[in-house]
């Protein structure tokens, strides 16, 4: 659990930024936040499955794909910061773990 409030804690400047600049509301901030957490547990069980991974890779895909569609529709404006790559360094960080963890697995 201290592994997932670490997590958790690290996304929260994150969905913050998304917030002040209006890609995301406070309601969709609150789903985003509880998925997360889920994942996050399910990925601290004593048995991961690899499909565990993969539903979670694949919805930080799509909150990636709605940050840009929004970005472009409401022309959000000004330097990227750190909240623009936390997504991708997430995926990047779920993609790793997967693969350590299933390094024997070609699928």
């Amino acid at each position: 659990a201290e592994v997932v409030h670490t997590h958790v804690q690290s996304m929260l400047s994150e969905l913050a930024d998304y917030e002040r600049r209006n890609i995301f509301d406070a309601g969709e901030i609150k789903m985003i936040l509880k998925k997360r957490t889920k994942y996050e547990y399910r990925l601290q069980r004593r048995i991961v499955k690899k499909a565990d991974f993969l539903t979670y890779i694949q919805f930080e895909l799509f909150v990636d794909r709605l940050r840009t569609t929004r970005c472009k529709l409401r022309r959000v404006t000004g330097a990227s910061n750190t909240s623009d790559f936390g997504i991708v360094q997430r995926i990047h960080r779920l993609f790793r773990s997967a693969l350590l963890k299933f390094k024997g697995d070609l699928k």
